[in-house]
């Protein structure tokens, strides 16, 4: 990833900041994630909330998982000035499929450019929340990156 990457950034309602991480391949397997508009995605993103200070507070990841017959995936998307949660299931022994969009959060206001972190902020983030759940015994979706594995 070429330090040109300027990540999006948006204000948020209780004056916090979501930071957009890098785009990476949805996993082949697994249900037909759609945008709300119903179209088929193609990538996911890591979300990051910094708190007022500027300190960060949490990621919005995307999951996967598999129940018996039932398979599921759940990925974050900013559309407008929403953070969504995009939810896809497909149960594979009666191939009913579900998909939904819920509002994780709304009332997001863009940054302008000059003002959202950079790329090489980002990727101090990305690390600290690595870290972060390391320690709680969680993995991040994308465990190799920062240190590579994105475009």
């Amino acid at each position: 990833m070429s330090d040109e990457w300027r990540p999006r950034s948006w204000r948020m309602p209780d004056g916090g900041t979501l930071v957009e991480g890098p785009a990476f391949p949805l996993r082949p397997a697994g249900p037909d994630l759609r945008g709300s508009e119903g179209e088929s995605l193609t990538e996911e993103r890591t979300y990051y909330r910094l708190d007022p200070e500027g300190r960060l507070e949490r990621s919005f990841e995307a999951t996967d998982w598999s129940l018996e017959y039932e398979q599921g995936v759940q990925t974050y998307h900013v559309e407008g000035s929403a953070l969504l949660r995009l939810y896809a299931t497909h149960d594979c022994y009666s191939d009913e499929r579900v998909h939904r969009a819920d509002v994780e959060r709304e009332g997001l206001v863009p940054l302008p450019p000059e003002e959202a972190p950079s790329a090489g902020q980002v990727r101090v983030l990305a690390a600290e929340n690595r870290e972060r759940m390391r320690a709680e015994g969680l993995r991040t979706r994308h465990p190799d990156w920062p240190d590579g594995g994105c475009r």
